[in-house]
């Protein structure tokens, strides 16, 4: 890092940037980012958040279409897994995008 760029505590920065498409470009090796993104490509959506949606999706359903407390907390179970395991697993650098898991499909059937 140059000696004019400096980064602060407060998140401000005067690094030289540019965004350009999904990509910020700069000439430092490292940057550190805090931003909100609206994601509408679902191609982008990794599989796990996926799944998390399915089940998160299924629970609001749940009470409607079962008329079953049971399964709604069934539903609430999974989406409270499937959510924790999306958090955890989509935060780690280097996650894999190959998601074999059959476990709200098999309960559907």
């Amino acid at each position: 890092m140059r000696e004019d760029q400096e980064f602060r505590p407060n998140g401000i920065s005067n690094l030289d940037w540019r965004k350009e498409g999904d990509r910020i470009l700069t000439n430092v090796d490292v940057i550190y980012a805090k931003c909100v993104v609206r994601v509408i490509d679902t191609t982008k959506f990794s599989r796990l958040f996926t799944q998390a949606l399915a089940a998160r999706i299924a629970l609001e359903l749940a009470p409607t279409i079962t008329e079953s407390n049971t399964k709604t907390q069934i539903m609430q179970a999974k989406y409270d897994d499937s959510i924790k395991l999306a958090i955890a697993m989509d935060g780690a650098q280097g996650r894999s995008d190959i998601i074999r898991n059959r476990q709200l499909t098999s309960f559907v059937r």
